[in-house]
């Protein structure tokens, strides 16, 4: 079962008002006042409704802003989320999906997770023609209502394609304010509930090439967005944002061995969790809980200590 756009979305869209469908459908979670939203990858721009926020570097390298951190969030894998079943009722993940090359385990834990949903990615004609290095994937909805997936074999699978576009179009700000107008053309965008219907069209590629960084390829400087643009965002999500006190003892689980067991190390509730039953413990740093697989090195500006 799918979730249908709201009707303002559906005018702008026949409209071709891509400005306003695109403000619109950062507002429109189709959930009660009361749901609990979980926003995966948020990184420097969260959705205005979104109650948890999940991502997984605090340094937000495949983003073009600072991550923002104005709410509870969590550091974790989206492929192996630290959260109880079924706990949220609505699910963001917006243009996120592309990065990882486990797009099933991805999904998988969306729809454990969560009891709704929208993703948004770049769809596979803008991969083709103007792809990006750090995605993996390229992605479409076929006419049943199902993501087809096919994982790239290389960062630029078509560099004739590229080099073409390059030629016709410009350079990069000229691109980005294409697609803007037109972004109807190259996004993916997918609402769902109860269950996500996916393809891999070649499940069983092992990618032998290295996404690389926005920071990697740019430096860091250049992500952080004009000043005027993060001070209108700020104000934005400050008028918008939901209020909601979030107890994480009732939300998360271990990683580890999947228990619900967990209890705060240290009666500040700043320290650290940890899991009764196995006894691994995940930092708190900056008042947010870190939870990662113990093989797992996060990327984070500061050493985090597991051993707190």
């Amino acid at each position: 079962m799918s979730i249908r756009e709201s009707k303002m979305m559906q005018t702008a869209r026949l409209l071709k008002l891509w400005n306003i469908y695109r403000l619109l459908r950062r507002v429109y979670v189709p959930v009660a006042r009361n749901g609990l939203v979980l926003e995966i990858g948020s990184g420097g721009n969260p959705y205005p409704r979104a109650n948890v926020l999940l991502d997984d570097s605090i340094e937000s390298y495949d983003r073009w802003e600072r991550i923002v951190m104005d709410r509870p969030i969590v550091f974790a894998e989206a492929e192996r989320m630290p959260f109880r079943d079924k706990v949220f009722d609505f699910v963001i993940a917006s243009y996120v999906l592309e990065h990882t090359d486990k797009p099933e385990e991805f999904l998988d834990e969306l729809q454990r997770v969560g009891r709704a949903g929208y993703i948004e990615t770049p769809n596979a004609f803008s991969e083709k023609i103007a792809p990006y290095s750090m995605h993996t994937l390229e992605l479409n909805v076929d006419e049943d209502d199902k993501i087809i997936i096919r994982k790239k074999a290389a960062p630029h699978p078509d560099l004739e394609l590229t080099t073409q576009r390059k030629k016709a179009v410009g350079d990069s700000r000229t691109w980005m304010r294409f697609i803007r107008k037109h972004y109807y053309l190259f996004t993916m965008r997918y609402y769902w509930k109860e269950s996500i219907f996916y393809e891999i069209l070649n499940p069983d590629y092992e990618f032998d090439w290295n996404p690389v960084s926005l920071r990697e390829k740019f430096g860091s400087e250049s992500l952080q967005g004009s000043r005027m643009r993060r001070l209108f965002l700020s104000m934005v999500r400050l008028l918008l944002r939901p209020r909601c006190d979030i107890d994480w003892l009732s939300l998360l689980k271990c990683i580890e061995c999947q228990s619900t067991n967990l209890r705060y190390k240290g009666s500040d509730q700043k320290t650290g969790l940890q899991c009764v039953d196995c006894g691994r413990v995940y930092p708190i740093v900056k008042g947010c809980p870190v939870m990662f697989l113990k093989q797992h090195k996060p990327r984070f500006g500061e050493e985090v200590n597991e051993d707190v």
